[in-house]
């Protein structure tokens, strides 16, 4: 008498382990590639961003190194398409008591500020750095 063979104990997959580890291994890649698409996007802004730092440094790097200063605005736009506008304004110190007199100092302090604003995609970013400096007053440079 033959034994009839049980279709169970045969080696192999069956059709529905093979979809299932299909579907496991789609979602898988799928949230690989949308980790990586995300870890681009924020490199790409970081990249940006660094940029425009680096403008606005040398925007006030170049207003510090100036000798004389007076209270001005300016501004332009680069090749690179970011629009840039330094400040220069007089300091005045937050706590200066009403009492005190700065005038006859032989310094006065300058706020200069820069800031570079671009487009990214469909946002509009910026960055501001401020610094101050000091400098002698006109009527006492010599």
């Amino acid at each position: 008498m033959q034994k009839k063979k049980n279709p169970r104990s045969e080696s192999g997959f069956t059709l529905l382990e093979v979809l299932l580890a299909v579907v496991i291994l789609g979602v898988s890649l799928t949230t690989i590639l949308l980790q990586f698409q995300t870890a681009l996007h924020a490199g790409s802004i970081s990249q940006e961003r660094t940029n425009a730092v680096i403008y606005a440094k040398e925007k006030l790097e170049s207003l510090k190194i100036e000798d004389e200063l007076s209270e001005s605005i300016q501004g332009g736009a680069l090749e690179s398409g970011h629009e840039w506008e330094t400040e220069v304004s007089l300091y005045k110190y937050e706590d200066q008591a009403e009492d005190i007199s700065y005038e006859d100092l032989r310094r006065e302090t300058y706020k200069l500020r820069a800031t570079v604003k671009w487009n990214s995609g469909i946002n509009k970013r910026q960055v501001e750095l401020i610094t101050l400096k000091t400098v002698t007053r006109k009527e006492w440079a010599k």
